[in-house]
């Protein structure tokens, strides 16, 4: 049977990767026996959400110039051109 610190190792790589069928048995059984490794799984899951859809709202997010800026590119890129 695993450490605690060598699942809690596992269930961050899990969180990045898909781990071995064996390797995931191992962390499911320990899940069921220990209480504090259980809490650090909750708390990892619930971290690695907060952050994962705080950039997904950020990637979201139209970057896009205002109507303004785009004209005063192309004039410039005309002026440019026409030299």
């Amino acid at each position: 049977m695993l450490r605690c610190k060598d699942i809690a190792k596992l269930l961050s790589d899990s969180l990045e990767k898909e781990l071995p069928w064996t390797q995931r048995v191992e962390i499911r059984l320990h899940l069921m026996i220990c209480y504090v490794c259980r809490r650090y799984w909750k708390q990892l899951r619930f971290l690695h959400n907060c952050i994962t859809n705080y950039y997904d709202k950020k990637l979201d997010k139209d970057p896009a110039l205002s109507q303004e800026s785009k004209k005063r590119m192309q004039d410039k890129i005309i002026e440019e051109m026409n030299k």
